[in-house]
């Protein structure tokens, strides 16, 4: 049986998240409170068991509602087929446009359920020259500026709210994640020893990149 999670359930969603994907009570709890919502969090339900667990997480695509599927975990492909499709048939009912699906990993399976490539990602390596009169400033972003520099400089991808941004941001920051911007353009990155890798550069142009 597929349903929405209901409050005596989240021992056994969080028990099962945390043997499923090897995260923290902690973890499972911020991404089911904080990042989704109790009030969307689905399951599936087998032998008076929970067995399966997915979040609909509420997002907007150039002013379009959808849902962000994220945490998906549960024993055996044909229940969590069957999740996803009870998930995206609710979420429909409830006006969404487009549902978002939560990894490669899943890819065979989300594909089998209708799910298309939607969003080009590419790998670019560069080497940097050491400036020593170079100057920058990093700030500490928060949610809500973050939460406008995507829209400004790529508001055709996924936008989360400013709350649910900040959990992102917690976890980004927590990891070691920092953030340049400028009037131009955006970049979040980590450095590792002489390398720094940027997970999400956006700007005008490519000199307002290459600037950041």
């Amino acid at each position: 049986m597929y349903r929405l999670m209901q409050p005596e359930d989240k021992p056994a969603v969080l028990a099962l998240w945390q043997s499923q994907r090897n995260e923290s009570e902690e973890f499972a709890k911020k991404a089911i409170e904080q990042f989704a919502g109790e009030q969307n969090v689905y399951v599936a339900e087998e032998n008076d068991e929970i067995a399966a667990v997915v979040l609909a997480v509420p997002v907007t695509l150039q002013g379009r509602s959808g849902t962000y599927l994220y945490g998906l975990c549960g024993e055996g492909s044909l229940i969590l087929a069957g999740l996803v499709d009870y998930l995206c048939a609710q979420q429909k009912l409830r006006g969404a446009g487009f549902t978002v699906p939560p990894s490669p990993e899943q890819a065979a399976l989300l594909q089998d359920k209708g799910f298309a490539w939607a969003f080009a990602l590419r790998c670019l390596p560069r080497e940097v020259e050491r400036n020593l009169w170079s100057q920058a400033e990093f700030d500490s972003v928060t949610a809500k500026k973050l939460c406008e520099l995507r829209e400004r400089f790529w508001p055709d991808t996924v936008q989360l709210t400013p709350e649910r941004m900040a959990v992102v941001l917690g976890d980004l920051y927590s990891s070691g994640a920092t953030i340049v911007s400028s009037a131009h353009g955006y970049g979040i990155y980590f450095r590792k020893e002489d390398k720094l890798y940027f997970v999400e550069l956006q700007a005008d142009n490519d000199r307002a990149a290459e600037v950041l």
